[in-house]
């Protein structure tokens, strides 16, 4: 089964982010993810940028504009 990984901040336009950064937070997580991320998860996120995820300097600066995002799949 197909599905695609989004961040939004609460009640604003979601954007959908690589399936690369999918992958990564599926298995932190541990399956599906559905999570909000904020300013303490920006160190990992910089360690994923650093490792070449595509998508988390993007997961990043929507971090730090919206100080929390909530990441989630839909299928």
């Amino acid at each position: 089964m197909s599905s695609t990984l989004y961040w939004e901040p609460v009640n604003r336009e979601q954007k959908d982010i690589p399936d690369a950064l999918k992958y990564v937070l599926q298995k932190r997580e541990g399956g599906t993810v559905r999570t909000t991320m904020g300013h303490n998860d920006i160190l990992y996120l910089r360690g994923l940028m650093d490792a070449g995820v595509k998508g988390a300097e993007e997961l990043i600066e929507a971090i730090e504009k919206h100080d929390q995002v909530f990441v989630h799949e839909q299928f």
